[in-house]
């Protein structure tokens, strides 16, 4: 066989693999978020609303920097996705302060658990969550 044949066949097979790759890992990631998003439909936020756009998160082992419009009131903690995390599966949410438990404040951001996910985000926004 030819050598180019063989190099061609090897860079197909390489891009192949890393395509099914990085397509398991971004569904993987992508469930991880619809479940963050179940059961906290989008609802409009009250007037007076505080919303700061392209904001980090980090849900469970997955970083999402810069990549959440988040938008807080007296009642609820909503998550608006970029387009690149809309990309990936992340639905617009609107999570009860009820349900936003405080585990950790940090020198930068606060950790807190939604349902059983870690969420670690910026302090302006989770700090409302012991209020």
């Amino acid at each position: 066989m030819p050598p180019w044949v063989i190099a061609t066949i090897l860079v197909t097979l390489f891009v192949v693999v890393d395509t099914i790759v990085v397509w398991a890992i971004l569904r993987a990631c992508g469930e991880m978020l619809k479940q963050l998003g179940a059961g906290h439909p989008a609802v409009e936020p009250e007037a007076g609303a505080v919303r700061k756009e392209f904001q980090s998160f980090k849900i469970g082992l997955m970083n999402m920097g810069y990549s959440i419009h988040v938008t807080v009131d007296a009642s609820y903690l909503h998550l608006d996705p970029s387009l690149t995390a809309r990309w990936i599966g992340m639905p617009r949410m609107s999570i009860p302060w009820s349900e936003v438990r405080l585990v950790r404040r940090g020198r930068f951001g606060t950790q807190v658990k939604i349902g059983r996910q870690t969420v670690y985000g910026p302090r302006w926004c989770l700090e409302l969550a012991t209020a």
